[in-house]
């Protein structure tokens, strides 16, 4: 009798790789009573394989609320902690670049990058290995988050920047196009109340549009959410996110408030109702605008921040403006009777609306062709806002603000990068917020009361156990410290301090499911954070 035959299939279970949004699913299963042999049976895999997540909950649940929905929901593994928490910090710092308009390069992302991983890293829950920010994790990073817009470097212009300004100004020469008939469009969160020294900021979106001769600029358009709490700080939110300025709100824009007047101004300049219209290319613009007299052009991504006339100081210029306009809104109060609390208290978004409608005459037209030399190749006049940065600065003295400075109101008009802190902080303070709008949202996780450690075990069993588990934690930090000093032999005082440093994360695993931690209350470093107010600014979709 032949016992082998080749010719019989041999039946033979593939390995099965979870995702963490997979594994949270299915620890939340188990968290409701569901046997892990059911589970087991219904993904084909072993029943071990369900048991080694449940042992696992603790690290599971931390890597999972530290990732976005992009990488969570295809991560196979329990990735580095210290590494999912650099790069959402990475993300909310890019988000902020975007909206501001500032350059973002190859380079200045990868040391972004290590800076915030090295401060993340001084007070980490769990051990973890070198980062460089190399080439691989940068092409990976890219294609996680779809970051289309990166240059190699500050100074050079990428290839796609080069080829729109040489089709731009080449449509122009073919239309006969002037530039009263080249228009740009916009959005950009603007501070409409907002001062040094005054408690709060508010803040809404503004759709902003103007031509490159600064003839023609429509009153903003405001859209904010009536129900959403002041924020105290401005962190710009990727635009295709619910709540924000949605593609129809853009071709509503368009066909009934830019359409009629971007007519009737060409009309009474005796001008061809010929016209090119620019658009930001992270706008939800809709992709079907058409109109027989206007062109729609969009903006290649990776040059946005050095092409678009808005940020090539048209807005700083209208954000200083605005400025000085509150500050004679507010010693207008004052001299009314009011104290300067009282007036703050007073100025609402009507009092904005008003000033924004008035101020679009007061705006400097040499400001407003500055911000379009870059891309036609012309002429920069010479310009400045320190004269009316001063008088804002004069007037404020007067109502009472004395310490404000011309320093301090120049940062508040000109976009400013966030600081490794100021990106830290609002990752670590504003945890809950930021699942709710740029993290996965993967379910309500069990309660602390019903982990097991924490239903089950006795207090005075648990103290003991942490204080021996902290015990054991400090004297592996100290044997690692030891060898890594003394030990001549460099290949065995590596290899002992990889083994020491894996005993580590698996006593931190341990400490986890005895007293699970709240990565919310965590202290992310070892600086002093005052806490502050934070929620995203939502957009009315009407």
């Amino acid at each position: 009798m032949d016992l082998f035959k080749p010719n019989l299939p041999i039946k033979v279970r593939q390995r099965r790789s979870f995702s963490l949004a997979e594994k949270m699913t299915i620890l939340d299963r188990l968290s409701k009573g569901l046997s892990a042999t059911k589970i087991a049976r219904e993904y084909n895999v072993n029943e071990s394989t369900i048991r080694h997540m449940r042992k696992q909950e603790a690290t599971i649940r931390m890597a999972a609320h530290s990732m976005t929905s992009k990488i969570a929901s295809g991560s196979k593994r329990n990735r580095n902690l210290q590494m999912s928490k650099m790069e959402a910090c990475l993300n909310i710092w890019l988000d902020d670049m975007r909206a501001k308009r500032l350059p973002i390069s190859h380079i200045k992302v990868k040391s972004k990058a290590l800076k915030l991983y090295e401060l993340i890293g001084k007070h980490e829950l769990y051990e973890h290995i070198g980062f460089s920010a190399s080439n691989g994790w940068f092409e990976r990073f890219k294609r996680k988050f779809e970051l289309y817009e990166l240059r190699p470097q500050d100074d050079r212009a990428p290839s796609n920047e080069i080829e729109f300004r040489i089709t731009t100004k080449g449509a122009i020469a073919e239309g006969n196009i002037s530039n009263d008939q080249i228009f740009t469009v916009d959005n950009t969160v603007f501070s409409w109340k907002r001062l040094p020294q005054m408690e709060g900021e508010y803040n809404v979106t503004m759709l902003f549009c103007c031509n490159a001769t600064g003839n023609f600029i429509t009153p903003p358009v405001l859209y904010s959410n009536e129900a959403s709490e002041p924020t105290s700080r401005s962190v710009f939110v990727q635009l295709d996110r619910p709540g924000s300025i949605s593609t129809q709100n853009v071709r509503n824009w368009f066909y009934t408030f830019f359409v009629p007047k971007a007519e009737n101004y060409l009309s009474e300049s005796n001008l061809s109702d010929r016209a090119i219209v620019l658009l930001a290319h992270d706008q939800n613009y809709p992709k079907d605008l058409v109109h027989h007299s206007f062109d729609i052009a969009v903006f290649p991504a990776d040059c946005n921040s050095s092409c678009l006339p808005t940020g090539q100081g048209i807005l700083t210029h209208f954000n200083a403006v605005y400025l000085k306009r509150l500050s004679l809104k507010l010693k207008d109060l004052v001299q009314c009777g009011k104290t300067l609390q009282e007036a703050w208290d007073l100025f609402s978004i009507d009092d904005a609306t008003e000033i924004l409608e008035t101020m679009i005459t007061q705006l400097d037209s040499r400001a407003m062709r500055n911000g379009w030399a870059r891309l036609l190749d012309g002429t920069v006049e010479d310009h400045s806002n320190d004269e009316i940065v001063q008088d804002t600065v004069d007037i404020l003295h007067s109502i009472g603000l004395e310490s404000v400075t011309v320093e301090a109101l120049h940062n508040q008009i000109t976009p400013q990068e966030l600081s490794n802190e100021e990106v830290i902080e609002i990752y670590f303070h504003h945890q809950k917020e930021l699942d709710q709008s740029n993290l996965f949202s993967f379910g309500q996780p069990p309660s602390v009361e019903k982990l097991p450690a924490e239903e089950y075990m006795d207090p005075d069993l648990r103290n003991t156990l942490l204080i021996e588990i902290n015990h054991h934690m400090l004297a592996l930090k100290n044997a690692q410290k030891f060898f890594e000093e003394n030990d001549k032999n460099k290949a065995r005082s590596e290899a002992i301090t990889k083994r020491l440093k894996q005993v580590h994360i698996w006593m931190r695993e341990m400490k986890n499911e005895v007293h699970p931690p709240d990565p919310v209350e965590i202290d992310p470093i070892d600086i002093k954070i005052e806490p502050v107010e934070f929620s995203v600014e939502m957009i009315d979709s009407d």
